[in-house]
């Protein structure tokens, strides 16, 4: 998480509270992906926590920020993982 909130300041991200949510959720989301009920559970309790934010809510950001991270944490990360 601190990875993420670093280059979201970094990338000019830092104030979306939407971005907090999301990073919030994604976890939950991860660990569920294989258990589709369960999954759809977290998407909801996700949706419903975006649904209290005020404003825009651009997820291409938070996709440029985890990418971001992930490329720092990750030492074989290539153009072919931004892919998938």
């Amino acid at each position: 998480n601190e990875m993420f909130m670093f280059n979201a300041n970094v990338m000019g991200f830092g104030s979306r509270a939407w971005m907090q949510e999301v990073l919030a959720c994604f976890d939950p989301l991860v660990s569920n992906a294989a258990n589709s009920y369960r999954l759809q559970e977290e998407c909801d309790v996700l949706a419903l926590r975006m649904a209290k934010i005020k404003g825009n809510i651009n997820l291409v950001e938070y996709k440029s920020v985890m990418l971001a991270s992930l490329r720092s944490l990750v030492k074989d990360w290539g153009s072919l993982h931004e892919v998938s």
